[in-house]
């Protein structure tokens, strides 16, 4: 709990460092100062409206970040999509009770049926218009004329800015983890696991990612294996995301073998050098073969203990 409650303190703080947030925030000021002069008891109806809008987008966005959806959820662009998601709905509900655009209920039932089907006309109906065109230009249809058309900017800007705040922390946490495995292990080990461990990956995923592998595999020597184990290491991150890629490599075994590497890497010299030392001078204190020895004592030790000695501080 003190962890979420942290998360959103630091969100809200690097959104109030930003400008547009600001204009977002006053627009949402003169939204409530507006409800206020048109009908206080509405209050309650539109928060639900705006809540609902910041639901339905939020599954919206969430869907689009396969790895991680909490984080961009969480993240200054992504709250910034939800409210302005949430003013749209407010809008539309607006206009529902200004101009009676409602649909109307049976008399019979209470009141409070007429509010409910307001609210869910004006949540899902914003929702909709404004993901909606009515005409498509170009070649192939790739332009859309429609109100969609605003959405898809600012829901590209906000994949653009959360694809930058998020490529920090996908490249720290695949070269921390893959530290300590080679460009095998990574493809044939980790890969296959973490694939296996996941039951609702799609045959169209499995394929996209045994051709973008290929296509790492076939790259030139110019392209060392490190930068090629990373390159794997992020298809598969972008899959399965950071808990099941730690936990394959864990259940691998490949957490051991780094955990040695930097454990011989932080070995004390001096603590090195008085090891060799020791061996030196037990060496020196072994009696040496008699001259007349067997010949089983000469082939044993052939080497005089000087040599053995020099090959020990070597």
């Amino acid at each position: 709990m003190l962890e979420i409650l942290k998360n959103v303190l630091e969100t809200l703080k690097k959104l109030f460092t930003n400008h547009i947030t600001n204009v977002v925030v006053i627009v949402h000021i003169a939204v409530v100062y507006g409800i206020y002069n048109y009908d206080p008891t509405l209050y309650p109806d539109f928060f639900i409206v705006w809540f609902a809008g910041i639901i339905l987008s939020a599954v919206e966005l969430g869907s689009r970040y396969k790895d991680e959806p909490s984080s961009v959820l969480t993240s200054s662009p992504g709250v910034m999509y939800l409210v302005i998601n949430g003013l749209i709905c407010c809008f539309g509900f607006f206009l529902i009770q200004n101009f009676s655009w409602h649909f109307e209920v049976d008399e019979i039932l209470p009141l409070m049926a007429q509010r409910t089907m307001d609210i869910m006309q004006a949540a899902l109906g914003s929702m909709m218009i404004m993901r909606s065109s009515f005409i498509k230009l170009g070649n192939d249809s790739q332009t859309d004329l429609g109100l969609n058309i605003v959405l898809k900017k600012l829901l590209a800007m906000v994949d653009r800015e959360v694809d930058r705040v998020r490529a920090t922390k996908r490249s720290k946490d695949v070269t921390a983890l893959l530290k300590g495995t080679s460009y095998s292990d990574t493809r044939n080990k980790v890969i296959t696991y973490c694939l296996d461990v996941m039951q609702n990956i799609s045959p169209d995923e499995r394929r996209k990612l045994k051709f973008e592998l290929n296509a790492i595999d076939a790259q030139d020597e110019c392209v060392d294996r490190t930068t090629r184990k990373y390159s794997a290491g992020l298809l598969i991150y972008n899959i399965v995301g950071q808990s099941v890629l730690e936990s394959a490599v864990r259940d691998l075994g490949l957490y051991s073998s780094v955990e040695c590497k930097e454990s011989e890497l932080s070995v004390d010299p001096q603590e090195e050098f008085e090891s060799v030392r020791d061996t030196f001078e037990d060496m020196l204190d072994t009696p040496s073969p008699p001259p007349n020895g067997n010949s089983k004592s000469v082939e044993e030790g052939s080497e005089p203990t000087e040599t053995q000695a020099d090959k020990a501080i070597e």
